[in-house]
């Protein structure tokens, strides 16, 4: 705290008044009795006192006393008079203090139920916790009491289970899982109806699955997705099949050579309506350059339910939505969720409030009417809408702020929340002072900031939780069962592929015979100028397909290196997970011939351009490793665990955490070379100081005890003949069948490649 100027002389002055109140007392007792100031000194007054009893001076007694009692107080009462004043003139003109903070009342002025976390009919809370977990506590609440319909993305399923037993006593509970593992649930089955499809309905989600494009693509979108959609309907119409149209089905079609051709068979199906002749017809007259663009546009959104799991689980009739519906997301498939959701939010009669757990967790979501959301930082959500933010954050009329989450410092929450205000119109400068930001900062657990454009100052209050044990639901394994291909689609789509069919692909390979079959789809990839026809359950999930041209994913069953059946996620189940073999397939775009060949050389040498700390460190390079006996046909080169640490502790003192962790972050090297030395086969693995963690039983794999580390390995070996390099991911135990894997990756291209 520093001495301010005025308070430093008012002291000093009482000091002074109170040093000379004894001079004065003397001189008013010299004065009273008519003596000079001659005799006057400090002790004057305190020896007329003590002697004011004797007999000689009875007489003066009274004078005395008075004299100098008056001349003891004058000085302090002048200098109190004067400190008075000067205090009370600034209390006069100083203004009204505000306080940081606002009292409960205030947020209740503009939030009723605040105390319930129930939120008025038309805002949308955002509470931005330090952790998830805390988030997900704070969440609970608003669960329990909001009234109304509910559309709730939940991540794994943890919400259903904590608050589905809450939500069925403000109506019905749903529970869809559309990638397996509950309910499936068919997006467009409420688009459809006996004498076609709902226009408005086709409008809306095209304008949100195809989002960023001109009106005119947009537009042929449009006619395109109602024609497949129609034509989709009408077959199974036709054919008397009570089934619905499905994603699917428009992903087959969609995968057709979309030309004029093919067009015109669709058109002569028999059973069509009307409508769907007309929207045929109208997409005909587009010109050829108009049919590819639309075509390549077209595909992509509708790619990912070529997936046989998501494929499975988005079939079967219209389902009516109300009350609580619990959208079920596994992790691994949260980037998904957005097209799904947005087909989710249409067929309501009534908004649903949107809520979900992790905002930050998932791409930009829709607007809604209301959205109930967490997340673990304001910055973090701020920056992932980009030149958006101001547009997203006027969607919350309330922000629960419990402190700065991870990977975000006091400070650039702060600011964030400066700039949520500042979109609301008001000046979210006054929240980035000093002041503010200590006062955040003392900010203790269990206590929230509420911010809002109708409130100035910010409300502290305590953080709104549910009872530490709450109602459980547990999740029905008898909740629906996915539904297969109907049978007039897939003898349309047999039709259509024999017509449309070149001669390059109407005789598949023996290998993949059993992998183009009616219950197998296929789907074609690119690797830059090469084609490659495969099974889609070859593929690592929707994510798997083809990469601008340049990349595609597959995953293989260890030890027989087959596809998963058609179906399995092998996400699933942790036998299916740990068997895997994940495999990444890129193609060299903008390297030479030359480069590509000497590309796994990357590993051990390291240009002018990298850093002291690359080259220095025994982790990146292969002369500070202790070469081995060669294994498995490959030559190991161990991490030197002694060099690295006593490198660690000069670099970042003995007790990091890269000196006590080095056995289980470091890697082995496996090397294979060519004639000229040059790697043709790369493989890292975990340091030999770290056990397997599971165990191999004649033909299969058993896991270690939970929470026991996998050892793990990351295989890299080119293709020369398609100038490709592959990456494959597995655990440490399969690393003995690496030329297995390199053979068998090696016959799947050769057997499914196709010409164009």
């Amino acid at each position: 705290m520093t001495l301010h100027r005025k308070h430093l002389g008012a002291g000093l002055g009482g000091l002074g008044a109170l040093g000379i109140a004894p001079y004065l007392s003397g001189m008013a007792i010299l004065l009273s009795l008519g003596l000079p100031f001659d005799e006057l000194r400090f002790g004057l007054a305190w020896a007329y006192w003590q002697a004011i009893d004797l007999p000689a001076f009875a007489a003066h007694a009274g004078r005395i006393r008075w004299a100098g009692g008056i001349g003891l107080v004058a000085a302090p009462l002048a200098w109190a008079a004067i400190v008075g004043t000067a205090w009370w003139r600034g209390y006069r003109v100083r203004p009204p203090r505000v306080p940081l903070f606002a009292r409960m009342s205030a947020l209740k002025t503009v939030w009723p139920r605040a105390s319930s976390g129930r939120l008025p009919s038309d805002a949308s809370l955002l509470i931005v916790a330090p952790d998830y977990p805390r988030a997900f506590a704070a969440l609970l609440p608003a669960l329990r009491d909001q009234a109304g319909p509910m559309l709730v993305v939940d991540i794994e399923g943890k919400l259903h289970d904590a608050a589905a037993a809450w939500r069925a006593g403000h109506g019905p509970v749903q529970r869809i899982a559309p990638f397996g593992g509950g309910m499936p649930w068919n997006p467009l089955a409420a688009m459809c109806h006996d004498h076609g499809v709902h226009r408005e309905a086709v409008t809306s989600l095209v304008a949100s699955w195809y989002p960023g494009g001109t009106p005119f693509i947009t537009s042929l979108i449009e006619l395109a997705f109602r024609a497949l959609l129609g034509v989709v309907n009408d077959t199974l119409r036709h054919a008397g099949d009570p089934a619905t149209p499905a994603p699917g089905d428009l992903a087959r079609l969609a995968r057709l050579p979309l030309n004029h051709a093919t067009l015109d068979r669709l058109a002569v199906i028999p059973g069509l309506t009307p409508d769907t002749r007309a929207d045929l017809t109208a997409w005909r007259r587009v010109d050829d350059d108009a049919l590819a663009l639309v075509a390549q546009q077209l595909r992509p959104p509708l790619a990912r339910f070529l997936d046989p799991v998501l494929d499975a689980h988005t079939r079967g009739p219209s389902r009516p939505l109300q009350g609580t519906v619990f959208l079920t997301v596994p992790y691994a498939h949260r980037a998904e969720v957005v097209p799904l959701l947005h087909a989710l939010l249409w067929p309501w009669r009534q908004a649903p409030t949107l809520v979900v757990h992790g905002l930050d967790l998932l791409p930009v979501l829709p607007p809604v009417r209301r959205c109930l959301a967490t997340a673990v930082s304001m910055q973090g959500l701020l920056a992932m809408h980009g030149k958006n933010a101001e547009v997203f954050a006027r969607r919350f009329r309330f922000v629960a702020w419990h402190g700065p989450g991870r990977g975000s410092g006091l400070a650039e929450d702060i600011d964030a929340l400066g700039t949520y205000l500042t979109a609301h119109g008001h000046y979210g400068e006054r929240l980035t002072t000093d002041t503010y930001r200590a006062a955040l900062r003392r900010l203790r657990t269990g206590k929230q900031a509420v911010f809002s454009p109708l409130l100035w100052p910010p409300v502290r209050c305590p953080v709104v939780t549910a009872p530490s044990r709450h109602p459980t639901t547990p999740r029905s394994s008898h909740e629906g069962e996915p539904m297969t291909l109907p049978t007039p689609i897939a003898a349309l789509l047999a039709s259509l592929a024999v017509a449309t069919a070149t001669p390059a692909e109407a005789a598949p390979t023996a290998r993949l015979a059993a992998a183009t079959t009616p219950t197998v789809p296929t789907h074609v990839v690119k690797l830059g100028p090469h084609r490659f026809r495969l099974p889609v359950n070859v593929f690592n999930g929707p994510e798997g397909f083809s990469y601008k041209g340049i990349e595609f994913g597959i995953a293989l069953r260890w030890p027989t290196l087959e596809p998963y059946p058609l179906g399995v996620n092998f996400h699933d189940d942790n036998d299916d997970f740990i068997s895997s073999v994940r495999i990444i397939v890129s193609y060299f775009e903008r390297l030479s011939d030359e480069e590509a060949s000497n590309f796994l050389l990357h590993h051990l040498r390291y240009g002018k351009e990298a850093s002291p700390y690359i080259r220095n460190n025994p982790a990146h390079n292969l002369d500070m490793r202790i070469r081995g006996e060669p294994r498995f046909g490959l030559t190991p080169y161990y991490l030197d665990t002694q060099r690295l640490k006593a490198y660690y502790t000069k670099e970042f003192g003995p007790n990091s955490k890269a000196v006590i962790h080095v056995n289980e972050w470091g890697e082995d090297w496996f090397l294979r070379r060519g004639k000229d030395g040059v790697p043709l086969t790369f493989v890292t693995c975990s340091t030999r100081l770290r056990p397997d963690g599971v165990t191999v039983t004649g033909q299969r794999l058993v896991d270690g005890k939970p929470g026991e580390h996998r050892a793990v390995c990351t295989h890299e070996f080119l293709l020369p003949q398609y100038k490709t390099m592959v990456s494959a991911d597995y655990l440490r135990v399969m690393l003995p069948d690496w030329k297995k894997i390199e053979a068998r990756v090696a016959d799947i291209l050769r057997d499914a490649e196709v010409t164009e």
